[in-house]
Formats: structure tokens, sequence, C-alpha cells
């Protein structure tokens, strides 16, 4: 294979780089002479010639990496698939090469990153990036005397310091991020913004010290449609598509993720269609403090894995216990927002509804209204998601119920504090009691008693309604027994 210097090739303008390629010779492209540049087919704009095999190869600097991204692209032929045949392209192609080691890397035992041809321009990758310094495009035409267009691109090349983002693995793609060093920075995918390459398996492994938390708000998600995951260790969530504004938080002071891509795409066969092509990966701030609210709090029940402070309760039968807020005895923190998803019971034997009761409440509103307030607490009863649904009722000192009776197995509570003075106390204490549900209009006969399926009607409070069979119209629970006692007023003697 001839290569051909760049000073020797390649004219330069202040717009596009044009090349003599009367053999097609290797163009080689480097940052020594410009960072920034336009690169073509053979002729371009005019039709390149048939029986064509040329090589365009990028080389930075040691601590560069290169992006290009088409401007132009019309190449006679289609993918195969297209007219029913399952690999290639017809005729004319591209082959990209991103992942190389050294710019002097044998060709043949490089990875493909993509083959791609046709006409429409809007089925290519917004923007490729290479690995390392290197990126490779090949192009063959055939010599059935049919050409066309040909491509148009633009190139630069970047420093790769934004993808030092910790001590990298000994071997494979990894990083391990010290918060001792690094309080806050950013973490990506390994080729964001271009889109990732197949077979990827990345980890990112964030290590605070005892006492800190990890905030991982992600700036940028947009990925494939994943798979199942198995881990030994508690997963907080499988993440993939589009996603806006998430945010998640480590219970301790380490925080593991994995980014992983299927196998598959990348192939002598043609990546078309833009569904295949056009995601970028991910880009995410960490912060590791030691201000984020404090776990101590959860008396009962669990934290909701990636949050910074919900709690979840799942009722043991009948069971009962504790919530406080974040720090109590004490004050909560300011500008906090927790919720507490409380679950009854519900199963062809058991149906369950949740009693709760404040026994300390330090939730000063302002000026009759709640929300405005220092702190208040924002209730869900019918059972709504309480990150979508509109709440019930909207709790503070002002108007706090002794007494809250959820009309579904479960109940949310959303705690919220504004701004906290110093020196002032804000929180709440309140105990949650699952009590039996037969969902019977009636009056229960002994309240205490939850457990008991006996109602009462008086003719003093209703001269008529209705009577049903517990839980209808869904089926009624195994081995019970109801009473209705129908009690109508005494006749006066007249």
């Amino acid at each position: 294979m001839k290569v051909v210097e760049i000073g020797l090739v390649l004219l330069y303008t202040s717009f596009q780089i044009s090349a003599v390629y009367q053999d097609c010779p290797d163009v080689i492209i480097t940052s020594e002479y410009n960072k920034t540049g336009n690169f073509s087919s053979p002729q371009y704009p005019r039709n390149y010639p048939g029986n064509l095999k040329c090589l365009i190869k990028f080389v930075g600097g040691p601590n560069e990496r290169v992006q290009i991204n088409f401007t132009d692209f019309r190449l006679d032929g289609f993918p195969n698939e297209l007219i029913g045949v399952s690999t290639g392209c017809t005729n004319d192609y591209i082959d990209i090469y991103t992942e190389i080691e050294h710019p002097d890397h044998d060709i043949l035992e490089l990875p493909l990153q993509g083959r791609y041809c046709g006409n429409d321009i809007t089925r290519l990758p917004h923007l490729l990036m290479s690995s390392k310094q290197t990126l490779i495009i090949t192009f063959d035409s055939d010599d059935d005397g049919k050409t066309a267009r040909g491509f148009l691109g633009t190139y630069e090349f970047i420093s790769d310091e934004p993808y030092n983002m910790g001590i990298p693995a000994s071997f494979g793609c990894g990083w391990t991020v010290n918060g001792e060093e690094k309080s806050e920075g950013y973490i990506m995918a390994p080729y964001y913004p271009a889109v990732y390459p197949d077979g990827l398996n990345c980890y990112y492994q964030l290590q605070g010290v005892p006492g800190q938390r990890i905030r991982l708000e992600f700036l940028d998600f947009d990925l494939y449609s994943g798979g199942d995951h198995t881990s030994a260790d508690p997963l907080i969530g499988i993440y993939c598509s589009r996603i806006e504004g998430l945010v998640l938080y480590s219970t301790g002071h380490e925080m593991y993720l994995q980014f992983r891509t299927r196998q598959g795409r990348p192939s002598i066969e043609p990546v078309w269609g833009d569904k295949v092509i056009t995601m970028s990966g991910f880009k995410a701030r960490y912060t590791f403090s030691d201000e984020f609210v404090n776990l101590g709090f959860i008396v009962d029940g669990e934290h909701v894995q990636g949050s910074e402070c919900d709690v979840r309760i799942k009722s043991q039968g009948e069971s009962s216990g504790v919530i406080v807020s974040p720090g109590f005895p004490n004050s909560s923190p300011s500008n906090t927002t927790c919720h507490y998803f409380i679950d009854g019971l519900i199963d062809q034997d058991n149906l369950e509804k949740v009693v709760l009761t404040f026994e300390e409440a330090f939730l000063p509103g302002y000026l009759n209204r709640c929300k405005e307030g220092s702190a208040y607490v924002a209730t869900y009863l019918y059972g709504q998601k309480a990150t979508t649904s509109r709440p019930d009722h909207f709790l503070c000192d002002l108007e706090l119920p002794k007494m809250l009776t959820s009309h579904d197995p479960r109940l949310t509570l959303k705690y919220t504090t504004n701004s906290v003075q110093p020196g002032a106390m804000v929180g709440f204490k309140a105990k949650y009691q699952f009590t039996m549900d037969y969902a019977i209009e009636g009056t229960p006969a002994n309240p205490i008693a939850s457990s008991d399926c006996h109602f009462i009607y008086r003719s003093s409070s209703d001269k008529s309604g209705k009577l049903n069979s517990p839980r209808y119209p869904s089926a009624y629970p195994n081995d019970i027994t109801c009473t209705y006692e129908l009690v109508a007023q005494p006749m006066s003697s007249s």
C-alpha cells in the first residue's frame, strides 16, 4: 500500500482539502497541519471514477482524537437488505474504522465500525469519533460503469482530556473515580457525543469516603433499548432509550455503573436506519458530598435505591410502625424532598388499607398557604404515584388532621422542605397501621378489631343503601364470615 505524505497530496484552502487521486493513493490527514478541515471522494463534486479502492487516514497527536461528520453522501447502489439480500452493499460503499490502537495498525486486523452505502445522508451517523488518535475511511467503487457524486465531510482533531475520567482500567474499558481527589466532575460514554460502537462493556467505579454519598445527574441520555441484567449487588435500575432529568443517588459512599452495548450492529452488513445509527450515549455530572440526606432516619422499611431519601414500607400482615422525617428528632435539611410509599397487602386473601396518625409535627405554613411555608406534606390516598399525580391534600400545622386513612392499599406521603431558618425546627413523626379492608360500605361494628367482617347499618343514619360481598366486584377471600347487621329505628307510639 502506497502512503503519500500530506504535503505532496493535499492542497489546503480555508474551505476544503482537495486531493490528487489519479490512482487513488492513500491520503493521510494529520493534526500537525490543520486541526479542522474537509475531506471528500475523488473528483468531488463531480462523479468519482469506477473501480477504485481508496483510503483516508486521520492521525492526531498522542493526546488527541478525531471526529468526522458527513455533509453530503451519494454513492451508486443500495444496501442489499433493501432488495431482499441479507449482507453487504450492491455496488459502492465506504468502511469506517474507529477503534485503532496505533496509526500503523494493519487494517485487516481492525474491527469495523460500519459499512455505509446509498444516497441518503440521514441514514449515516450524525457524528463519529476515534477511540484514540487514528480514524480510517476506505472507499470502494465497482466497475459497472455507473458512479455518483460521492461524499463530502468535515473533520476535527480534539483533545482527549475529557475522556480521562479517572484511573483507567489496566485492560478493557473502565475508570475509577476517587472522590478524595476530585469531588465533582463528569463521566460519559467513551465516544460521546459521537455514535457509540457495538460490543462495549465499560464500567465506572465512583469511590468516596465513608459518610459521603454520590449524586449522579445525567445531562444527556440517548441509548438504544437494552436487555436484562443480573448482579449480585442491589441494582438501582436499568436505563435505555432517551431519558430526560434522570438523577440518581448512592446509598453509601460508592457507586458502580456499567455501560454495555449489544453485539450485532458493526459488521460487513450495511448500517441502515435512524434507530441504528443516531444514539450518542450519555454524559453525567457526579458530586461526592456528606451534605446529602443521611439515611439513618429510616426506622422501618427500606431506602428506595437511587433516590436521595425515598422510603418503601411493605406490610407484614396488619403490621404497624413509625416513619419520621430526615434528621428527626432534629430539624430536616433545607430543600429536600422525600417520598414515603406505604404499601398494604393485596392478593386473593388479603386487602389492606393504611391508617396514618401524626404523633409530632413541626410543619409551619405561611399566611394560610402550606406550600409556601418551611415544610409541608402532600398526601396521596388513592394509590397514585406521587411523581406523576396530583396530591389529595397539602398538609402543614395550619390544617393537619390527627388521622389519615387511605382508600387503597397504598398511601404515599411526599415530604418537602423549603428554606429552613437556622435554629428552626421542621419535621414530623407518624405511626402507620395496616388494617384489613373488606371494601364494604357500612360502619364497622368494632373499629378497633379491623379483622372483623361485621358491619352495622342504622336507619337513623340512612333509610336506604347498598350491601355488597367483600371486595365486590373483585373475588371475595377464602375462609371468611361476614355479618351485616341492619338496625331499624324503633317505631314511635302515637
